[in-house]
């Protein structure tokens, strides 16, 4: 990527990997005074061993202990998923850290920082940000309350500041070039955020990843498509022009992933008809519901 010509944002979206979970991080869970909210396995656990945390945020590894059950259905007691009571809102929480290279990064810019301010530099700059996302969407305040704004907001006003000029000969100056995470909800989420803030959107698609079976890239594409026109540009190809030289090996790997795209489409296409015609989600749950059961569910 040329050096300067994009700020880099790294939405915190680690998804669940237990080992790598710090268990000594704070989590966002108060535990409440009240132990009668508790159900009667964690009401004995907490009465017995963790008193002296009602009131105070719990660390990764004392909120395990708690709301973990063990005995469960899974057997080993694992933060399981999105549809699971046990499931840990990773996310936001801090507990899951970053892969290497883009550690490196963040350690290579905590060093340009340093200098630049030890040199007497009165602004320095940052390009690549780190956040925490809010769950599944793109809400990124800066604490977990959502008190005193949205970060990614933020860095997306000041990043458009200044030279960026109203109107349509000037709109493609004020650009965002999405690649990473899953298409299903985090980019597709993401696209939205981004167009909703009068910025075009390309969508780098050789470098997004998806989970294979339940969705379809091409779905994902025509839907944005439809909803957003020409504030969106899908694409395969590496954007010289924008990121610099196509990185080695690139076109063989564009050839793998439109194959595999379109097989995985051909895949979801039919599980998708399916579930339209019996009227189901792809778990299995009711699209539709009457007033009876909204009511009691």
């Amino acid at each position: 990527m040329k050096k300067g010509k994009f700020l880099a944002i790294f939405p915190g979206d680690q998804h669940e990997n237990p080992l790598l979970f710090d268990m000594n991080r704070l989590t966002t869970t108060i535990l409440d005074r009240d132990t009668g909210k508790l159900s009667k396995r964690e009401r004995a656990i907490t009465e017995k061993r963790f008193k002296n945390w009602a009131g105070k945020r719990l660390p990764l590894g004392i909120w395990k202990e708690i709301f973990i059950d063990k005995n469960s259905e899974n057997p080993l007691g694992e933060m399981v998923g999105k549809e699971s009571r046990n499931f840990l809102p990773h996310c936001t929480e801090g507990v899951v850290e970053y892969i290497e290279p883009v550690l490196e990064l963040f350690t290579m810019q905590k060093l340009e920082l340093e200098r630049t301010v030890n040199s007497g530099e009165a602004v320095p700059k940052a390009c690549w940000l780190p956040i925490p996302k809010d769950g599944l969407t793109v809400d990124m305040p800066p604490d977990e309350r959502g008190i005193g704004g949205n970060k990614l907001d933020e860095l997306l006003k000041a990043a458009f500041s200044g030279g960026y000029f109203q109107g349509d000969d000037h709109r493609q100056e004020k650009r965002a070039v999405v690649a990473g995470a899953c298409y299903e909800y985090s980019v597709r989420l993401l696209i939205e955020h981004l167009i909703d803030a009068d910025i075009n959107v390309i969508w780098l698609m050789t470098c997004t990843k998806g989970l294979d079976i339940f969705s379809s890239k091409l779905h994902t594409a025509h839907y944005l498509k439809e909803l957003y026109g020409k504030k969106l540009f899908c694409t395969y190809d590496w954007i010289e022009t924008l990121l610099g030289p196509k990185p080695p090996g690139w076109d063989k790997l564009q050839e793998n992933i439109i194959k595999r795209d379109e097989e995985q489409h051909q895949i979801w296409w039919k599980e998708y008809v399916k579930q339209i015609k019996d009227r189901k989600t792809s778990a299995g749950k009711n699209i539709f519901m009457t007033e009876k059961e909204i009511m009691e569910g």
